[in-house]
């Protein structure tokens, strides 16, 4: 392998290597987000922010789901979630903005509370994930589950033949 090929090789790396310290990074912020819940959009207000500016949103949300809260947040509460984002133009290549949420949708929100009057995404981009999506990635969990144990019942039958 020549400079170039060594070179191209070492940023790949670097580059692949940054990417899972980022997503790590995104998972904690989630898995400690003192606020995890799945809420349903009432409404959604971007202030009809334009492409390549940065914007107020304002989300009213219906909670769905409670898994975790400290401010005692039950089902059926209806909360307000404030943050500023950026509307990138096509083409962008910079960190992916916060979700936008849409009205209607339902979405695994990790939050904490900014002085008990609103509350704020805590995980940047990972912040607001689909919560359809969010059911497909633990089934298939389950499921890959399911087959290592199938895997290791296969071996101990083998064994004890």
């Amino acid at each position: 392998m020549g400079k170039k090929g060594m070179l191209l090789f070492v940023l790949i790396i670097i580059v692949g290597a940054l990417s899972a310290q980022e997503m790590m990074g995104k998972l904690a912020d989630q898995i400690f987000a003192p606020e995890q819940l799945i809420i349903r959009v009432i409404s959604a207000d971007d202030n009809g922010c334009e492409t390549g500016t940065r914007c107020d949103i304002e989300v009213r949300a219906e909670v769905i789901e409670v898994r975790k809260t400290q401010t005692n947040l039950e089902v059926g509460d209806r909360i307000t979630i404030k943050y500023d984002r950026y509307n990138p133009p096509d083409g962008w290549t910079g960190s992916t903005p916060i979700t936008l949420v849409e009205r209607g949708q339902e979405y695994q929100a990790y939050l904490a509370t900014y002085r008990y009057s609103f509350y704020v995404p805590i995980a940047g981009n990972a912040s607001f994930t689909s919560y359809t999506e969010t059911l497909d990635l633990e089934l298939a969990e389950v499921q890959r589950g399911v087959e290592r144990i199938r895997e290791r019942i296969a071996k101990i039958e083998a064994v004890l033949e």
